[in-house]
């Protein structure tokens, strides 16, 4: 019980100090920060590739479909 009560007081200690130190940061080198948010973008990249491949699959997929439809239907008429 007692490491667990030191563990979270050793927890709060380094987040007080990373609080300070947040604080103590100097602003102007915050300034540049606020352009386009950078990480959205990670995601988004293997999201419209994967996208991209499943719509051009469904329409190679359709296509074939389509010209076995047709051929089958010449075959038999």
């Amino acid at each position: 019980m007692f490491s667990h009560a030191r563990r979270d007081v050793r927890f709060a200690a380094q987040r007080m100090a990373v609080a300070g130190r947040r604080a103590a940061a100097p602003v102007t080198r915050m300034a540049h920060v606020p352009h386009v948010p950078h990480v959205p973008l990670v995601p988004l990249v293997p999201l419209v590739t994967l996208v991209t491949l499943v719509t051009l699959v469904t329409l190679v997929t359709l296509a074939r479909r389509t010209r076995a439809r047709r051929a089958s239907v010449r075959l038999f008429s």
